[in-house]
């Protein structure tokens, strides 16, 4: 018996593809629950009560099952599975979904500023950050980066491409399977 199977070897050039993007984000979510780990162990290291530690474990929690999951979609898609095509389909939906999310939670941000605050608060607050930002642009990048230690730096771009990549992959291996359904369906003997 071959770890390769039959389907593996007779199938497409996208669904071969596919898997890299999803094997990918699967490495991306195990590196992010390893993170969330140390953090948790750092604070609690530090004194941190178990009662505090709720919302990282929650998280903790969260990342270890999303990389299962992921893990298990992403062997479904080696075995050319087509329940595992058809969640990771979903699953790429559901990543359009958090991305959109969260760039829609910008304006839930803002609605809540104004509610908290009033229109004109919130009005005169981006009047004054729309006429400071060239002298703010020069102050960040000419004063307050260059006092910012360069590890501290790439650690935040590292962090950031860490936990955002994730479902950019997910949605990429979503589109490439949308185009390789033929491969997922049952032969006949």
């Amino acid at each position: 018996m071959s770890f390769f199977n039959d389907k593996w070897r007779a199938s497409s050039i996208l669904t071969k593809v596919s898997l890299w993007p999803m094997m990918l984000a699967t490495l991306l979510l195990l590196i992010c629950t390893c993170i969330i780990f140390s953090w948790d162990r750092m604070f609690v290291s530090q004194g941190a009560s178990p009662e505090a530690m709720g919302g990282i474990r929650l998280l903790l929690f969260f990342y270890l099952i999303a990389f299962l999951y992921n893990a298990l979609l992403t062997f479904g898609i080696f075995k050319v599975n087509n329940a595992a095509r058809v969640l990771t389909i979903l699953l790429g939906l559901c990543s359009v979904v958090v991305v959109i999310s969260a760039i829609g939670g910008y304006g839930y941000f803002m609605s809540y500023a104004r509610s908290m605050y009033g229109d004109q608060a919130v009005d005169a607050a981006a009047a004054a950050y729309g006429a400071s930002m060239g002298f703010a642009g020069n102050l960040i990048t000419n004063y307050i980066i260059p006092l910012i230690p360069p590890d501290v730096l790439m650690k935040i771009g590292v962090y950031l491409f860490i936990f955002t990549a994730t479902p950019v992959l997910q949605v990429l291996s979503m589109l490439i399977l949308l185009f390789c359904g033929k491969d997922f369906k049952k032969r006949k003997n």
